[in-house]
C-alpha cells in the first residue's frame, strides 16, 4: 500500500484499499496457475481433522483425494500439499468474525512458508 500511494502521490480511498487487497491476496488464489476449486473438512474416527481439496489447473479441475490430516483444520490444510512434494509451514494465523452472533462468517489471514518462500493468504468462511 505504501508504495502504491507513494507512486501516485494521493491518499488511498477505501475502494483503492479494497482493490489493492483483492489484487494482492484474493485474485492469485482464484486466477493463478493452480487454484483451490473446492474443499471440505471433517474429523476422522480417531478425532484427527481431515482436509480434502479439489484443485483447478489449466482450466480443469483435478478431483480426488488430495488431502491431509492434523490436530486441527489448519494443520490438516498444511499437510495436504505434502502429497505433491510441497512443504508448507504456518508462520502466523489470525481469524476474526465479520458479523455478529453465533455462526457468523469469519475471515482468516495466514503467513506461511510454501516450498521455502514466504506467502500470505486470506480466506472467508460462509455463515453457519
Amino acid at each position: 500500500m505504501q508504495s502504491a500511494t507513494d507512486d501516485s502521490g494521493t491518499e488511498a480511498t477505501p475502494k483503492d484499499l479494497w482493490e489493492l487487497f483483492g489484487a494482492t491476496y484474493l485474485t492469485p488464489g482464484r486466477d493463478g496457475a493452480v487454484a483451490l476449486a473446492s474443499w471440505t473438512t471433517d474429523r476422522t474416527p480417531d478425532g484427527e481433522h481431515r482436509f480434502v481439496r479439489t484443485l483447478r489447473t489449466d482450466d480443469h479441475e483435478v478431483a480426488g483425494d488430495h488431502g491431509g490430516t492434523g490436530n486441527g483444520p489448519v494443520s490438516a490444510f498444511t499437510h495436504a500439499p505434502a502429497g505433491a512434494g510441497i512443504e508448507v509451514g504456518i508462520l502466523d494465523f489470525v481469524q476474526h468474525p465479520t458479523g455478529r452472533g453465533r455462526g457468523s462468517p469469519a475471515t482468516a489471514y495466514v503467513e506461511c512458508l510454501v516450498g521455502g518462500q514466504r506467502r500470505w493468504g486470506r480466506a472467508r468462511t460462509p455463515p453457519c
